[in-house]
This record gives C-alpha cells, structure tokens and sequence, in this order.
C-alpha cells in the first residue's frame, strides 16, 4: 500500500473534529480565565493557579484513563468525559468566588485530559502507520487552528460581552465535540472489542460445524438402519448362524460410528487449544518482558521508553504557558495589546504551514533533527519579547513558538506513538501529557510567583526563555 494508504476519511475528520473543538474550550477561556480570576480580587499566583489548576485535573484524569483505555471500552472512555467536559462548561455560569472557580476548573479539566487521551489513543489505530508523522501532522492542526482562534475569539468576546461570552462560546465548543466523537464507530477500531468479536465469530463457527457433523451422523445411522431391515427380510428364512452374522455386522457398524465420534472429538479439542496458544504467542508479542519484571507497578501509569522525550517537551511546554497564561496582562503592561492580539493568529499560520513539512521530514530523516530546531527556535523567541518587547519582536516570538512547541508537540505524539508496542499505545500518549500537563498546571502559578509590582510581567519570559 505505502503512500497510497488514505488520511482523510470519514474517521479522520470525526477524530479531527473532536480535536478541534475540545482545544478550542482549552484555549479560549485558558487565554481569558487569569484575567476572570483578577477581576474576582486574586493576585497573579493565585490568577495562575487557576489557569493551571485546570491542567493538573487534566493530569489526573490522564493517569487513570492511560491504564482504563487499555482494559475498558474505548467508546465508554471518551464519551463519559466529554460529558463530563461539556457539564463542567455549564457550571462557569453559576460562578461568583474564586474557590468555586478552582473547583470548576479542576473538574473541567479532569474531562479535558481522559477526553484528548482517548482521541490521540484512537488517532493511534484510525491513522495509516506508513505515513503516520504527515497523518498526524495533519490531524494536529485541529489544536493549531484551536491555539490561533480560541484565544482570538475568547478575547474579542470578553471585551465585548464579558466572561459570560466566553462561557457561552466553550459550551457551544465542547457540545460539538462530544456530538463529533458519538457519531465516530469506536468500536471499529478498538482491539479490545476486535477480539471480543472475533472470539464469539469463532464459538459460533465451532457450533456450526459441531451441528454439522451431528447432522452426518444421524444420516449414517439412518442409511444403516435402513440397510439392516432390508437384510432381516431377505434372510428372515435363514438358519440361527445367519442371524448371528447379521448381529456381528450391526455391531462393526455401531464401533465404527463411536470410532469416527471419537476421531472428531480428539480433533476439535486439538483445534481449540492450538487457537488458545496462538493468542497467548500474539498477547506475548506486545509485551516485553524485561520492562514487566522492572517496572511491573510503574507501567501500569507510565510507558518507560516514552519518558526522555516526554521529559523534554514537558520543558519546551513551561515557555508556552506562559504566554498562554499571562499574555494579555503582559501586553497591557507594555502597551502592546495590538500586536499581542495577533500572536497566536501568526502562530496558527505558522503552525499549519510548518506542521505537515515537518511531519515529512520526520518521517525521511528522523526526529533529532526537528526536536533541536524546535528547542532552539522557542528559546530565542521568549528572550526577545522579554528583553525587547516590541511589535517586531511580539511576531518573531510567534513564528518560533510555532516552530517551537507547536512542531514539538506533534512530533513528540508521533515519536511516543510509533516506538511503543501496539498494546501500550494508550499508555505512551498518557506519558507524554502526563509530562506536559504536569509543567502546564503547575507552571502558571510557578511563574506568577516571579511577578511584583516593581518587575512586573516580565521575568515569566525571561524564566522561561531559559527551560
């Protein structure tokens, strides 16, 4: 097949469709809650916990959805906390204090992070593996256009209509979302359901062939019956020694049919136990032993090998929180609230050029090179809107946070997702975001702590310039 394997299908745009929308409620009310939270009378650490409390529920929710995706139902996973996620969306209406806020967000976050688990998880098995890193690249986009439009969007609609905008926009998001992931077949792709399938396909095809042998038998019997009547009225008139041939005859007819029962007995209890060894060969395929004798209670949250590069990227994701968090505050600190609105619109851009090239030349000349290009680029983007805040500087920091963590996070999905074995696909990707929503949640109110009234904003950028 190679290259001529489809990407865009049916399932793809489902998947892409719940991508987008979940993001777009992540970003939106992300970009805008901090400013909620002061408004409410909170300084910038407590602003920031809030933005990041929302993530810490995501991770959370990561660690228990890592392990149940693999051993419940994918569909049960992903439709219970969309829902979640979508309730939670409702409950920002009823708040007025900053406790209940934290808890709002806390919950909305825990249906955040079992959700994207679960579509990343099913992105895994829906995309075709020959061209996985430029499927997934374009599958990412959905978070590009969310990153890009969210905040965008949730800007305009909080200077115009306030939070209560904003609350209405992510309810809308997230209601889309969940309908996106109901209509998707699931359990199409699901091995656990797979195999459930194939294994009752194969006890009814063991009771049809079981029927079926019944069935010759009985016609056996019935012809040698008949045969036996036929020989008792021919030599009815026969000498006692005749009859006793004719007893001798029935007898070998009866021996060979316990005989050929016997034969098939044998035969079909050799036929299920060699299919029981083969699916223990294939489960034992997926496993490897070393790391279970190892890490046997790690694994059961963690993939191993997913650690380094989910390590590094957890680093490159402290850099964009923080002008996910504080961007807007920051702008009206420097006066720069017109360019700062068109970061994440440049980023977007960016991103959906730069995403599907850099899926590519991953795919050709591996991933070192696109991770140190991405490293460097958000490095150099930070130091510059911290040291030189300035319209020019505002949109070079876009272009490398796209270049930056945007291409890194697609390529670190696809990094984790091809090395893993096929059974610990699900536990690759919670590792990942463990990682990243680790930084995520606890970064905002790690960097506002650096802020005073005397240094203002600007030591979040230079912290994390530095990561």
């Amino acid at each position: 097949m190679g290259n001529k394997e489809r990407i865009f299908t049916k399932s793809f745009f489902l998947l892409f469709g719940g991508l987008l929308f979940t993001s777009l409620v992540m970003y939106a009310l992300m970009s805008t809650v901090t400013e909620f939270a002061t408004s409410l009378g909170t300084n910038a650490t407590v602003a920031g916990l809030v933005s990041g409390i929302y993530i810490f529920g995501g991770l959370c929710s990561r660690v228990y959805s890592g392990n149940a995706l693999g051993k419940k139902s994918w569909r049960k996973i992903a439709l219970t906390f969309l829902t979640i996620h979508f309730l939670a969306c409702l409950l920002y209406f009823l708040v007025n204090n900053v406790i209940f806020l934290i808890i709002v967000r806390f919950i909305h976050g825990v249906g955040f992070g079992a959700s994207s688990n679960s579509i990343i998880t099913l992105a895994s098995a829906v995309l075709p593996k020959q061209r996985f890193g430029e499927a997934f690249g374009y599958l990412m986009l959905g978070t590009t256009i969310a990153v890009g439009l969210g905040p965008y969007v949730s800007g305009i609609l909080y200077d115009n209509f306030s939070s209560v905008g904003c609350f209405v926009a992510a309810s809308a998001f997230s209601a889309t979302a969940l309908i996106c992931m109901f209509i998707l077949d699931i359990n199409k792709y699901d091995p656990k359901y797979s195999k459930s399938k194939k294994e009752k396909s194969e006890v009814i095809e063991v009771k049809v062939i079981q029927d079926n042998e019944i069935s010759d038998d009985i016609t056996i019997i019935d012809d040698n019956k008949e045969k036996e009547e036929i020989k008792e009225r021919k030599n009815i008139k026969e000498k006692n020694s005749k009859t006793l041939e004719d007893t001798e005859i029935n007898t070998n007819v009866g021996e060979d049919i316990t005989e050929r029962e016997e034969i098939k007995e044998n035969e079909e209890t050799e036929i299920k136990e060699n299919n029981k060894e083969n699916e223990i060969i294939k489960e034992k395929e997926d496993i490897k032993p070393e790391n279970k004798k190892s890490y046997g209670i790690i694994e059961k949250v963690f993939e191993i090998g997913a650690i380094p590069i989910s390590f590094t990227i957890a680093l490159t994701s402290l850099g964009y929180v923080s002008i996910l968090s504080f961007y807007r505050l920051y702008a009206d600190e420097v006066k720069l609230t017109s360019a700062f609105s068109w970061f994440f619109i440049l980023y977007s851009v960016v991103l959906v050029i730069s995403r599907p090239i850099a899926g590519k030349i991953q795919d050709k000349n591996g991933d070192k090179l696109i991770c140190v290009i991405g490293i460097i680029a958000q490095s150099v983007g930070l130091a510059l809107i911290a040291h030189i805040p300035n319209t020019i500087t505002v949109l070079i920091c876009a272009v490398c946070a796209a270049l930056g963590f945007g291409t890194l996070n697609s390529a670190a999905t696809a990094i984790v997702t091809r090395k893993a074995p096929k059974s610990r696909s699900s536990y690759a990707i919670s590792t990942l975001f463990i990682f990243c929503d680790a930084t995520m949640g606890f970064g905002p109110a790690l960097l506002g702590s650096f802020v005073s009234a005397k240094s203002g904003y600007a030591p979040v950028y230079y912290i994390s310039s530095t990561n």
